[in-house]
């Protein structure tokens, strides 16, 4: 029947009862014709097609999901049962009765979702346990996981890539056999060599053992090959050389007792050979009085030994160059005119020095010192000559009074010769006196009136 013509036969007024009557008789094909957009939209024909129509697409749309499998992991009986109800309700669909198609696809659905579920925590779990069997390299245990997750779930590169691991995984498992066999046999060279071609990621645990045991060898190769250079050299007296090749063992291996013995051994060795050769430095050194010298020899024995002697022999050093400073700074002030303070503490010097003038360096000094002050503190005869009237006066020095002549022994230096008399004016002659000169005369005498 066409939707135009019925349209026209039915009244508005009595339009769901007459719809009613006429759709007993319809297909499902001709009742889809009817206007469920239009004046009919709520009629309980078009809601009961409505609704039925949303749970048979709900349906489908879980069908769909669910793969079609021989031995699927879910309860067969409930699916075979979800699909017999389905079949029963596209007939009721087909035949218009879309009430009872609505209610026998809601309960399907419910099944169907209650199946989906419980296929994809199976499926979850299946693919946890798979991957973490590969993590373990499980790879005989992983595959059926992973064949059934093939057969389970769209083509998925995760998937594939484990299956081609896994299978991988066991081909390689008589090669990782095979390196076993040559740990357990020594043959490390062999087995580093297999190790090189071996692939990575694949029975990582096992590999990482070997790995471990090939360390260990040559650890031990390297520890043996030390301590017997270390040995070697200690019986040819070479300790720096022996001292080296045990400190590297010792790096090797920290609680070998052989080696911290061989150690210590090459060690108190080197250190009398070095102990051996400052000693008789110093004694050349002392010899040649190189006593800056002697000084660095004797901080590097304290390093190796310290002592009260080493010590005693630096502050007898160390005296040595401070008197022989001491000498230098006399020999400078004693180049000069000096005054009396000057001249007793060179007195001093000299007289507390001469306990040591065995040593070259110092009486070489000390004789340069005398000379200079005997040369700077030898009196010269200076004649005074005066009128008898004038009163002298000498600076640095004193008053000489009034007098015709007066001789005075005077030190070489510098001197004011003053004449003061009552209504002359004052006369001043000044002289130097350089060391060792000749007599010298001197007229001093106020003649002059004001």
């Amino acid at each position: 029947m066409k939707r135009t013509v019925f349209r026209r036969s039915i009244a508005c007024s009595s339009a769901w009862a007459s719809l009613f009557f006429l759709t007993l008789n319809l297909s499902s094909q001709e009742i889809e014709l009817i206007d469920c957009e239009g004046e009919w939209a709520d009629s309980p024909l078009c809601k009961e097609r409505e609704e039925a129509f949303e749970n048979k697409a709900r349906v489908d749309s879980v069908l769909e999901d669910l793969p079609e499998l021989e031995d699927p992991p879910w309860n067969k009986e409930q699916h075979e049962k979800a699909l017999a109800d389905y079949e029963k309700a596209m007939g009721h669909y087909n035949e218009g009765y879309f009430g009872d198609a609505s209610s026998i696809l809601e309960t399907v659905l419910e099944s169907l979702l209650s199946l989906q579920n419980e296929f994809e925590v199976v499926a979850t779990q299946t693919e946890e346990l798979a991957f973490s069997l590969l993590e373990e390299d499980k790879y005989s245990e992983a595959i059926p996981h992973l064949k059934k997750l093939e057969l389970w779930l769209p083509p998925e590169s995760r998937v594939t890539e484990g299956i081609a691991h896994a299978s991988r995984g066991m081909k390689l498992d008589a090669q990782a056999t095979a390196i076993e066999e040559l740990v357990a046999n020594q043959a490390f060279d062999d087995v580093a060599a297999e190790l090189a071609h071996f692939p990575d990621g694949f029975w990582e645990q096992r590999i990482n053992n070997i790995r471990e045991q090939l360390s260990i060898y040559r650890h031990k190769q390297s520890f043996n090959a030390l301590m017997s250079r270390g040995l070697k050299d200690l019986d040819a007296g070479q300790w720096e050389a022996a001292q080296d090749s045990f400190r590297a063992a010792l790096k090797l291996s920290p609680n070998s007792i052989v080696a911290k013995e061989s150690f210590e051994e090459a060690s108190v060795q080197l250190t009398k050979t070095r102990l051996a050769t400052l000693y008789e430095s110093l004694s050349i050194q002392e010899e040649e009085e190189l006593w800056e010298e002697m000084l660095r020899t004797l901080a590097s024995i304290e390093q190796l030994v310290p002592n009260r002697d080493v010590e005693t022999s630096r502050k007898e050093v160390k005296h040595l160059l401070d008197t022989e400073a001491l000498l230098k700074q006399a020999i400078s002030k004693a180049s000069a005119p000096m005054n009396k303070q000057v001249r007793t503490e060179i007195q001093r010097l000299i007289g507390s020095t001469e306990e040591l003038n065995s040593h070259s360096r110092i009486q070489q000094q000390l004789n340069i010192l005398k000379e200079t002050f005997d040369l700077n503190t030898k009196r010269v005869s200076v004649t005074v000559i005066s009128d008898g009237a004038t009163n002298v006066i000498v600076r640095p020095g004193q008053t000489l009074g009034k007098f015709s002549k007066k001789v005075l022994s005077v030190y070489p230096g510098s001197y004011d010769f003053i004449g003061r008399r009552t209504g002359y004016h004052e006369t001043r002659k000044s002289i130097t006196i350089e060391p060792d000169s000749k007599e010298i005369e001197v007229r001093v005498v106020c003649d002059v009136r004001f």
